[in-house]
């Protein structure tokens, strides 16, 4: 039977090495060999060591109390062509700041690297190795064609993002399901009966098609509070195609995260909120002040490095099986695209 009272240097007697070389594997420290690290695991779970979380927490707090508060550098690895979208940088630029701010407080340093720059340096490995990086942030990417290329298990990793990667980690990212829910909400507080959704097929795509399935759950409700109508997800969204649709279907407010949306509405002479009303799925993507939700960017980037913080100080690095998601969930922010009706 094994031991329930297993220690380090029961697990270095048995292979031969020294505690702290078992600590340093069983933590994942890049100067441990990927080999010495796989036996140290397989050893300790042989023997049923189990870490003491009282010893673990009183170690990292006599880490803490040393300057330079620096456990190990963090990088956060973006698509820099979010960069050169209409609206999109600010996005990039929140999450580092919530990353930074969070960093500060828990004694990491802070890499970013675009992705494209980070494929052009031919061995990423020793690049990261070279920076002392430990964890990983990954991010959305804009089109599934980058393929990072790298030994995961050498680090702790969180993507985030709504399509984060063809990896199996970790993700933060935004709830929109309860967005859309918060929408909805809103909507019929004010009176608006009739609603749809418009944009590229695309953008939903990329949100798992979180905003139109909590649209269509509107029509199961009892009471039935909105009636949804048949959403508009062109392959291209054009102006003529976007107000036949509204024409023929006649929506009492839009719901939307394609800007040019709007600006087409105005084009068209159709008035909002007089004639219609509108709402924006993601305030943020839209140069003008419009009702809708705000996604908390720099939340995300803190929670990231708060995960990454955690996956750490537990020594976990690589995929993971089975990957869990945190969601942040956005917040309702009124203006006047929208107005009481009814």
């Amino acid at each position: 039977m094994n031991s329930p009272l297993c220690t380090l240097a029961d697990i270095a007697k048995k292979i031969g090495m020294s505690s702290a070389t078992v600590s340093m594997a069983l933590r994942n420290n890049p100067r441990i060999s990927k080999k010495t690290r796989a036996l140290v695991k397989k050893t300790a779970k042989s023997l049923g060591y189990h870490p003491d979380p009282l010893l673990s927490a009183l170690a990292i707090r006599k880490r803490q109390s040393h300057t330079p508060r620096t456990f190990a550098n963090l990088a956060f690895i973006t698509d820099d062509r979010w960069r050169l979208q209409p609206n999109r940088g600010e996005w990039v630029d929140s999450v580092i700041g919530g990353m930074r701010e969070c960093c500060s407080h828990l004694g990491y340093e802070l890499d970013v690297f675009g992705m494209k720059e980070l494929l052009n340096l031919g061995d990423p490995d020793r690049i990261l190795s070279a920076r002392g990086i430990r964890g990983l942030v990954i991010p959305s990417l804009l089109k599934e064609d980058f393929k990072l290329q790298l030994d995961w298990d050498r680090y702790a990793v969180v993507a985030m993002g709504a399509h984060p990667t063809f990896h199996r980690f970790h993700r933060i990212g935004t709830d929109f399901f309860a967005g859309m829910g918060i929408v909805c909400s809103e909507l019929a507080r004010l009176g608006y009966r009739r609603v749809g959704l418009a944009h590229a097929y695309e953008i939903e795509s990329n949100k798992r098609f979180e905003w139109l399935g909590a649209l269509a759950k509107e029509s199961y409700l009892v009471p039935q509070r909105i009636e949804p109508v048949p959403p508009h997800l062109p392959a291209a969204f054009t102006k003529d195609g976007y107000i036949r649709w509204i024409k023929t279907h006649k929506p009492e407010c839009v719901i939307s995260n394609e800007p040019l949306s709007l600006a087409y509405l105005k084009e068209a002479g159709i008035r909002v909120p007089e004639d219609i009303g509108y709402v924006a799925l993601s305030t943020a993507r839209h140069a003008e002040k419009v009702a809708g939700v705000i996604i908390n960017n720099s939340v995300l980037g803190e929670i990231a490095i708060m995960q990454l913080h955690g996956l750490i100080l537990r020594g976990e690095s690589g995929a993971s099986n089975p990957p869990k998601e945190t969601l942040v969930c956005p917040m309702w922010t009124p203006w006047n695209t929208v107005r009481k009706i009814g």
